[in-house]
C-alpha cells in the first residue's frame, strides 16, 4: 500500500483542472442519458446539454475533496435524463467519464433537477461537480 501526503493529493486532484484548462478555450462538461459507455468509448447518445467550465476550472481542495468551479448555465440542446457526464479539453478531447444525476443523487456531477430530468430549451445548471481522492 502507499499513501500520499496532502500536497501530493493536491496536486492529482487537480490535474484533471489542467487537463479542462490546457486549450485557449474551456474544457466542456457533457452531459448524456442512458447507459454510459466504456471509458472514452465514443457513443451515438444524444447529447442532452453541452456546459464550458471558467478558466481556470479548479477551485479548492479540501479534505481530499476538489471542487471543481462550476460551469456556466446552458441551454438543454434535447429531453433526457441526465445518467452521466463526459469531460472533454476545449478541442473536444475526451478527459474522463463519471456518473451524473439530479440533485438529489449521490452522482459526481449534479445538476438543479432533483430527479436530473432536462427539457429541450430549459437551461441547465450545475449545482456540484466535486473528486475525491480515495
Amino acid at each position: 500500500m502507499m499513501t500520499f501526503s496532502d500536497t501530493v493529493i493536491a496536486d492529482r486532484l487537480k490535474a484533471l483542472t489542467r487537463a479542462l484548462d490546457a486549450k485557449a478555450t474551456g474544457g466542456k462538461l457533457l452531459l448524456y442519458g442512458g447507459t454510459q459507455p466504456a471509458a472514452g468509448a465514443s457513443t451515438s447518445q444524444t447529447m442532452l446539454c453541452e456546459l464550458v467550465f471558467p478558466k481556470p476550472s479548479a477551485g479548492t481542495v479540501a479534505n481530499k475533496i476538489l471542487s471543481i468551479n462550476n460551469p456556466a448555465a446552458a441551454m438543454a440542446l434535447a429531453d433526457g435524463t441526465v445518467t452521466w457526464a463526459r469531460l472533454v479539453d476545449g478541442d473536444n478531447v475526451w478527459i474522463a467519464d463519471c456518473d451524473a444525476g439530479g440533485q438529489g443523487s449521490t452522482a459526481v456531477v449534479r445538476i438543479q433537477n432533483a430527479d436530473g430530468e432536462v427539457y429541450a430549451g430549459g437551461s441547465v445548471t450545475v449545482t456540484l461537480a466535486q473528486l475525491k481522492e480515495v
